[in-house]
C-alpha cells in the first residue's frame, strides 16, 4: 500500500528535478502528469516570485490529480 504524498514535498521535488536533471520543464511536467505552466509557476513560487490567482486555481485543480498519478506510478514500480 502506498503512503500519501505531501503536496509541498511533491512541488519541491518536481522543481528540484528540473534544476538538477538539466532536462526541459515540459518534459518533466509531462512525466509527472502536470501542465508545464504549473511546474513553471512552482519554480517562480519557490524562487520567491509568489503565486498568482490563476496559477493557484490551476494548482488546486491539477495537484490532486498529479499526486494520484504519482502514487499509482510508485505502486506499480514505475518510479523507485
Amino acid at each position: 500500500m502506498c503512503q500519501p504524498i505531501d503536496a509541498e514535498v511533491f512541488k519541491r521535488e518536481a522543481v528540484r528535478l528540473v534544476e538538477v536533471s538539466g532536462r526541459k520543464v515540459d518534459e518533466i511536467a509531462g512525466e509527472l502528469g502536470i501542465a508545464t505552466v504549473i511546474l513553471e509557476s512552482w519554480q517562480r513560487e519557490l524562487q520567491g516570485g509568489g503565486v498568482t490567482e490563476v496559477t493557484h486555481k490551476a494548482t488546486v485543480i491539477e495537484l490532486p490529480r498529479s499526486l494520484r498519478l504519482l502514487a499509482f506510478a510508485s505502486s506499480e514500480h514505475f518510479i523507485e
